[in-house]
């Protein structure tokens, strides 16, 4: 039988399923049905821990009929069922989708079938398909999170023999890697993963005592995720004979139903841009894939493209000068900034007199 557990630190549009449950994690847990409270808890640890605290309360409280655990967000979940238009998710970075969450409660993406529930059960491990990164996977981490945790990981790692791991996260060549902790597991191969994981994560906390100035703040989650990615990578060489699946995920868009909903009404002979030709810009791209509103998009626009006519995800890019260049432009079509660059792309749009929420949205939540 199959538990997928979606775990959250805070109040949300929840979307359950018969098999599919909330399980609220931190200070929210309290009074809570399902929480990561309970003998052996690390719920105090959540700040540091993030979704980890719900993962080692899973673990600890394994009961019989779960023969396979299903891993999840509130914001981040594998698409485990079967689209349409999944197949037009091949883009330069990710498989994955941003999706609006009146698309995902409404139950027509999450919700399986007896047939789609016995499918899965045959696999032993169902994971996220990989993401290119610009850069190697320790350039990634150390630009977002500095060296001393980096460090720290890799010692005990490397004091474990745990040669494999270390290997794959120093490869310069490494530009790969599974993003937010997401799966979906046989028993025994959750079991094994745990009890790898957990006290590699307690030896470096106590490392981390020593450390002048240690900010562990979300940083073991983060730490995990590259774990968990060098953990599979692993066991998919090792073992020949995994019956593995991999799946698009989902990032679940709470924020931005105003811009949803523009979409959905703009006319059959309307069209918009997108700002941002990255890994954010794709994403969003996917999520109208899969909703079979990607003939909307005219193409993008990206600082970094030149004169020249180039592509992105099969779509045009321009650079800004050339496309505010256009006469074409001057009818204020839509554009959706998506971007982590979003403030900077604002205050520009706004300077050619674009006037936010009329000519422009900015898709926020994301980064």
């Amino acid at each position: 039988m199959l538990h997928n557990h979606i775990v959250s630190h805070k109040e949300f549009c929840e979307y359950e399923t018969n098999y599919s449950k909330v399980i609220w994690v931190g200070p929210i847990g309290e009074g809570k049905t399902i929480n990561d409270r309970g003998t052996d808890s690390i719920w105090r640890k959540n700040s540091s821990y993030c979704e980890l605290t719900a993962l080692h309360k899973i673990w600890k409280s394994l009961v019989e009929d779960e023969l396979q655990i299903g891993f999840s967000h509130y914001r981040r979940q594998l698409l485990l069922k079967k689209m349409v238009n999944e197949e037009k998710l091949l883009g330069h970075y990710s498989k994955t989708a941003i999706i609006p969450v009146g698309k995902v409660s409404s139950g027509g993406i999450v919700c399986l079938d007896v047939d789609e529930l016995k499918n899965l059960s045959e696999f032993d491990v169902v994971l996220p398909f990989e993401e290119n990164i610009q850069d190697s996977v320790k350039q990634h981490f150390l630009h977002k999170h500095g060296s001393k945790s980096w460090d720290l990981m890799i010692g005990v790692l490397e004091r474990n023999g745990e040669e494999e791991v270390v290997e794959c996260l120093l490869d310069d060549q490494n530009r790969r890697s599974r993003w937010g902790n997401l799966f979906l597991l046989q028993k025994s191969f959750l079991k094994d993963f745990c009890q790898w994981l957990f006290p590699l994560l307690e030896e470096m906390e106590r490392g981390a005592k020593q450390v002048q100035e240690f900010n562990d703040e979300r940083i073991y989650g983060f730490l995990a995720e590259r774990m968990f990615s060098a953990y599979f990578s692993r066991l998919i060489r090792e073992r020949s004979d995994l019956k593995l699946l991999e799946r698009p995920t989902l990032l679940i868009d709470f924020e931005n139903q105003k811009l949803w909903d523009r979409i959905k009404g703009l006319r059959s002979s309307e069209r918009f841009w997108i700002w941002g030709a990255g890994s954010f810009g794709e994403k969003f791209l996917n999520g109208l894939r899969l909703m079979g509103l990607e003939d909307r998009v005219l193409g993008f626009i990206d600082s970094s493209a030149n004169e020249e006519f180039q592509t992105f995800s099969s779509l045009e890019v321009r650079a800004p000068k050339l496309f505010f260049n256009k006469d074409n432009n001057s009818n204020r079509i839509l554009i959706v900034v998506a971007s982590s660059q979003w403030p900077e792309i604002s205050d520009k749009l706004k300077s050619e007199g674009r006037k936010e929420f009329v000519d422009y949205y900015c898709l926020q939540g994301f980064s």
